[in-house]
C-alpha cells in the first residue's frame, strides 16, 4: 500500500506541484494584499492540478528514460498503462474547472496555456521535454500562476511583470536543476536539452550563473512590493 502511495506521489510529481501551489498563494497575497487564505488556497490549487497533470502525462511518455534515473517511478507507471492518461485527463479537467467557475475569462485563457505549454512539452511529436527549449517552457509554466492572479484581481503593471520574470526565471533554473541529474538518461536516449548540447560541466556553469541572477530580482522584487 505504501509503496502504491509512493508512485502515485512520484507519478504526478507532487514536490513540483506543492511548489506552483505555493508559487500561486504568494502570487495572490503579493498581488492582492487583502486576499483571503482561502482564496490563495483556491488559486493554488488550480495551479497544483494543472501542474500535477502535466507532470503526470510527461511521466507516461518518459517511462523507458525513468527506468535509469527513477525505476520506481517507471515501474508505477508501466503498471497504470492507460490508466495513467486518464488520471493525467482528470487533473487537467479539474484544473480547468476551477478557472472557469472564476467567471473570469482570461482566467481560463491562462490555465488553459499553462496546460497547453505542458502538453507541448510532453507529448510526441513536439516533446519539447528533449529539446533545447526545455528551459523556455517551464518559464512559461511557473509564469502562469502570477498571470492566473493578475488576470483575476485585474492587475497588471511593472511589479507583475518583474515579479512573472523572477518565478519563470526560477522554474526554468529548477529544470536544469533536474536535468543535470537526468543527464546520463538525456545522452543515452539522444536527447537534444539545453545540458546535451553544452555538455555536462558547461550546463552546471550555466546553471548556477542563471541561480546567481535571481538574487537583483528577488531584492526587485521586494522593493516593488515594499516587503
Amino acid at each position: 500500500m505504501l509503496r502504491s502511495v509512493k508512485g502515485f506521489l512520484k507519478f504526478i510529481s507532487i514536490e513540483r506541484g506543492i511548489m506552483l501551489f505555493m508559487i500561486a498563494m504568494g502570487a495572490t497575497f503579493l498581488i492582492a494584499k487583502n486576499a483571503s487564505l482561502l482564496g490563495a488556497v483556491y488559486f493554488g490549487f488550480v495551479a497544483f492540478c494543472g501542474w500535477s497533470g502535466v507532470d503526470a502525462i510527461n511521466n507516461v511518455y518518459d517511462v523507458d528514460l525513468d527506468m535509469k534515473s527513477d525505476p520506481l517511478r517507471a515501474e508505477y507507471t508501466k503498471n497504470l498503462g492507460k490508466l495513467g492518461l486518464c488520471i493525467s485527463l482528470i487533473f487537467f479537467a479539474v484544473s480547468m474547472s476551477l478557472g472557469a467557475i472564476t467567471g473570469i475569462q482570461l482566467v481560463t485563457v491562462f490555465v488553459f496555456l499553462g496546460i497547453l505549454a505542458g502538453v507541448v512539452y510532453s507529448v510526441p511529436p513536439f516533446r519539447l521535454r528533449q529539446t533545447i527549449y526545455k528551459p523556455v517552457v517551464n518559464f512559461s509554466v511557473g509564469a502562469v500562476p502570477v498571470l492566473m492572479v493578475a488576470a483575476f484581481f485585474n492587475v497588471f503593471s511593472v511589479q507583475i511583470l518583474v515579479l512573472l520574470l523572477l518565478i519563470g526565471i526560477s522554474t526554468a533554473v529548477n529544470s536544469l536543476w533536474e536535468d543535470l541529474a537526468d543527464y546520463v538518461s538525456d545522452f543515452d536516449a539522444r536527447a537534444r536539452t539545453m545540458l546535451v548540447v553544452l555538455g555536462f560541466k558547461r550546463g552546471l556553469y550555466l546553471t548556477i550563473l542563471m541561480g546567481y541572477c535571481l538574487i537583483p530580482l528577488m531584492i526587485l522584487v521586494g522593493i516593488l512590493f515594499q516587503l
